[in-house]
Order: structure tokens, then C-alpha cells, then sequence
């Protein structure tokens, strides 16, 4: 991978969380409201959970401070700093016919990561998905699934757990993908599948 490249994922790591404006809310309400405005759209969720707040500039009308200055839309809202190195890893994944892989990035809750893969020559089926850690729960969640040969993406981590992917192999022939995921997160980890 190019410097350039590089540079790209990084920068587009540290502006996810004004991209997709996500904050930890720890006095949130215990309801699932979404209020929207010319102005701003609002979704808040259960204390705890992330909140994002969506501005318009162009449906903005400024205010001004006692001075004339411009006062902020908005005052740390949509940012959460973290504590974490930014990382960058790319993996290479060769899979046989009807190969199929699992790779999970570990996340606290409200970590960040952006990713990209791509198959060269074929294509694979997908399923974008997160659980907690501990294996006792039957709970997850699904981001996306799909057939293809590339995907692009970002996530904010709603919860502690492993955030991945599944890949099978669907082409006639053996597959490599190339997995770019930059962030802030703890690892990735390629999961174990059990045969039958």
C-alpha cells in the first residue's frame, strides 16, 4: 500500500465520527425518539447507546455572540476522542472453492473503524455482522450481507464485541481478498469455523 493510501485511510478514520456524528450518550433517554427540524435531525436512544446529530448548514441560520462573532451550531457534539493509536492493517485472505473465512475486529463500545475489501477475479458471498464476546448469548446484529467482489464501509461499535466479516468463496475458481481496515479498535482476530 502507497503512502497515499495510507494517508486517505487514516484522515478518513479520524473524520468517522464527524462523518457519521456519533457520540456516547451517558444521560439519555429510555426511549426511541427521532425528532427532525428544518434545522437539525435528531435520534436519541437509551442511555447509553450512541446519539448522532444531523445539521443542515444550508437551513442554518447563525447567531451571533455580544461581539457579532458567529456562534457554533453546536457545542462537542457528534465527537468522541479516544484514548486508542489509530491503526491500519491489510490483510490478504486466500480462500479454496467454496472456501469460507471469518475475521472480526475487537471493539469497545464506541470505537471506530473504516474497511475496505476486494476479491481479485471472483466473488464472494458476505455477511457483515457483530456479536459480544462471551458465547453464551444467541444475540447479534447484521450490518449487511450480500454477494460480490468489493465493499466499502464504516462502523461505530454500538456495543463491546467482535465486528466482522464472513466470506465464502462463490467463484469457480480459489479467491484472494484483500481486507483494509483502519480505526481505532483492539485487534483482528480470524475466528476458528468448526467443520459440521
Amino acid at each position: 500500500m502507497n503512502r497515499s493510501s495510507l494517508i486517505f485511510i487514516s484522515v478518513a478514520a479520524l473524520l468517522i465520527g464527524g462523518l457519521v456524528g456519533l457520540n456516547l450518550s451517558s444521560a439519555g433517554k429510555a426511549s426511541n425518539e427521532v425528532t427532525a427540524s428544518a434545522e437539525t435531525a435528531t435520534v436519541s436512544q437509551p442511555a447509553g447507546s450512541l446519539t448522532y446529530r444531523l445539521i443542515d448548514p444550508d437551513d442554518y441560520s447563525a447567531e451571533e455572540d455580544e461581539f457579532g462573532r458567529p456562534v457554533p451550531a453546536t457545542l462537542g457534539e457528534n465527537f468522541k476522542a479516544s484514548d486508542k493509536a489509530l491503526k491500519q492493517e491489510t490483510l490478504s485472505i486466500e480462500l479454496g472453492l467454496d472456501g469460507e473465512v471469518e475475521y472480526k475486529v475487537e471493539m469497545q463500545q464506541g470505537d471506530s473503524i473504516v474497511y475496505r475489501w476486494s476479491v481479485t477475479s471472483g466473488a464472494a458471498y458476505y455477511d457483515f455482522h457483530a456479536h459480544p464476546q462471551h458465547e453464551e448469548t444467541t444475540f447479534f446484529t447484521r450490518y449487511i450481507e450480500g454477494e460480490g467482489s468489493e465493499h466499502a464501509g464504516s462502523i461505530v461499535a454500538a456495543y463491546e464485541g467482535q465486528h466482522g466479516w464472513f466470506w465464502l468463496n462463490i467463484a469457480d475458481q480459489p479467491i484472494t481478498i484483500e481486507l483494509v481496515v483502519a480505526g481505532f479498535y483492539d485487534q483482528i482476530v480470524k475466528i476458528s469455523l468448526d467443520e459440521g
